[in-house]
């Protein structure tokens, strides 16, 4: 869980300034940029302080796998240049990958895939998340109309690619 900490984004800046300015205040040093916090572990002010924050009940650092301050700013600043609430930076993009598919796949769904969808997502869906009941259709040719530019689609109650598509 993130340290509670407030982002700057005044409404009137440009992208450019977005990707400099926002993201974690600066430290009692008064950097102009974050520092890069290269620690696994953090100190807790209490026992109780510190399971809480294990738990997931209060904010603050704890692991760094499980967040820190390099990647709280970097995820900051990529949601006040996208112009979005909050976002989420993952490792690799084949676990952002697998953030999506967890998030969205329920047991029963059909996953839609073009000819051109990396193999190793194909593997994800098809082997890993069969075993869940999430159903794939994979090397399908389809050419996704200009406002749908991914190169995947998932769609929970599609049995076909003129389904899915809104195509009759």
């Amino acid at each position: 869980m993130s340290a509670d900490v407030t982002p700057k984004k005044p409404s009137a800046w440009h992208p450019e300034t977005l990707a400099v300015h926002a993201a974690v205040a600066p430290s009692q040093y008064g950097e102009n940029s974050e520092a890069l916090y290269l620690t696994s572990g953090y100190e807790q002010p209490s026992a109780e302080i510190a399971a809480a924050r294990f738990a997931g009940e209060e904010a603050g650092y704890t692991y760094a796998r499980l967040g820190n301050p390099t990647v709280t700013s970097f995820e900051q600043r990529l949601a006040a240049m996208e112009g979005a609430e909050a976002s989420i930076a993952t490792s690799s993009g084949m676990s952002a990958i697998l953030l999506l598919c967890m998030s969205l796949l329920r047991s029963g769904d059909h996953v839609i895939c073009s000819h051109s969808m990396f193999g190793s997502t194909i593997k994800l869906i098809g082997s890993e998340f069969a075993k869940f009941g999430v159903n794939i259709r994979d090397r399908v040719v389809v050419k996704l109309r200009p406002v749908m530019p991914q190169n995947f689609l998932i769609d929970p109650v599609a049995t076909s690619v003129e389904d899915a598509l809104g195509v009759a």
